[in-house]
């Protein structure tokens, strides 16, 4: 593109001299109205040119914003299921501490229970 830009700038440049000599041929007054036109011509194609690099430019942004909120978007997705697997855990390590405090609880409850002597003492 640039390659493209420097030739149409080139052949500006080329027409612009190729005027100037035309103009100073034919002395001031014949050349002055169709100088003025061309030149009108010239500095129209330039401005022509400078919007289309303009609107170029903006597609090229307007593409690189739109795969930036689409990344966004993907981690969002991702955050928010790393944090349902997060809460998961969470809610599958209290269960299993709690499953463990009620065994922990029976087996010392087991151990320690008072015994009964049901024996016959001699007197």
């Amino acid at each position: 593109m640039r390659a493209y830009v420097n030739g149409v700038l080139y052949s500006f440049a080329v027409i612009d001299n190729n005027l100037s000599d035309v103009a100073s041929s034919r002395g001031p007054s014949a050349a002055a109205e169709p100088l003025v036109e061309q030149t009108n011509t010239l500095e129209h194609v330039k401005l022509q040119m400078e919007v289309r690099q303009k609107m170029e430019k903006l597609s090229r942004t307007t593409e690189e914003l739109n795969k930036t909120r689409q990344r966004l978007a993907d981690v969002r997705e991702r955050l928010t299921v790393a944090e349902q697997v997060t809460a998961a855990t969470q809610r599958r390590a209290l269960q299993e501490s709690s499953d463990n405090s009620e065994q922990l609880q029976r087996e010392l409850t087991s151990v320690h229970r008072p015994t009964t002597c049901t024996c016959i003492v001699p007197i």
